[in-house]
């Protein structure tokens, strides 16, 4: 799909919104607006190359890979914290199942985990696990990334 972008200004006049011929955005500027303060961050989310590693969407965290490709229905050390990508790719957070290949199975096999569900905390995402004293903590595997392996 191509995007086509005609931009100008400060947002203040018509001439200076940018204008988007995309189905999603419309021709006006009130879905970027509500998501970016000014052009500037706006424009600041233009990369000449695809980014790699962490990156947050609407939906959530997902990871790209070196390769372009995403983890899902994978569990994944990265950071020395062990993360499980559902089937869309997305990091899961908080109650989800694992039966050995797919996450959140549809028969509801598998055994449950805990990921960290704080929204914007530096370890949203990451599986918890019961020490031998059974307190619960965020589980530090002292480990390579897996993330990298093909």
């Amino acid at each position: 799909m191509n995007l086509g972008l005609e931009w100008g200004g400060n947002w203040k006049t018509i001439a200076d919104y940018p204008h988007f011929q995309l189905p999603d955005w419309g021709s006006s500027t009130s879905g970027i607006k509500k998501l970016y303060p000014n052009p500037q961050a706006f424009m600041k989310t233009w990369t000449s190359q695809e980014r790699i590693g962490w990156i947050k969407d609407l939906n959530g965290w997902w990871y790209r890979k070196k390769d372009g490709t995403y983890p899902f229905n994978e569990w994944h050390i990265i950071n020395h914290h062990w993360y499980l990508f559902n089937k869309d790719g997305y990091a899961c957070t908080s109650w989800h199942r694992w039966n050995g290949s797919v996450c959140d199975p549809e028969d509801g096999s598998g055994d449950w985990y805990y990921f960290e569900p704080a929204p914007e905390g530096p370890l949203e995402g990451a599986c918890w696990h019961s020490r031998e004293n059974g307190a619960q903590e965020i589980w530090y595997v002292d480990e390579p990334d897996t993330i990298w392996l093909l």
